[in-house]
């Protein structure tokens, strides 16, 4: 698992925001609503779901997305749990 959670103090890159700000401009549709907006966000977050994928060298099954901490902490020990029950080292 890699953890990529740096707390909301960290500095932001001034590329990041830039496309923070343009995504948030232009794909305001929510990626799981099925309307048009919805459908462009949801294309767009395939994208970069995708994308991810590659520079990590995982699949994309893999990428998990979480609202905080708190689920990422259950999220964790779903998979201890599951690991466990087949035998498999996390």
């Amino acid at each position: 698992m890699i953890y990529l959670d740096y707390s909301a103090t960290t500095p932001v890159d001034r590329q990041v925001l830039d496309t923070f700000n343009k995504v948030c401009m232009e794909y305001p549709g929510n990626s799981n609503s099925l309307h048009s907006l919805g459908v462009k966000s949801k294309s767009l977050e395939d994208y970069a779901t995708e994308e991810i994928a590659k520079m990590l060298k995982v699949k994309k099954s893999e990428i998990i997305y979480t609202s905080g901490l708190v689920n990422q902490i259950i999220q964790l020990l779903r998979e201890y749990v599951k690991s466990i029950r087949i035998g498999v080292s996390i």
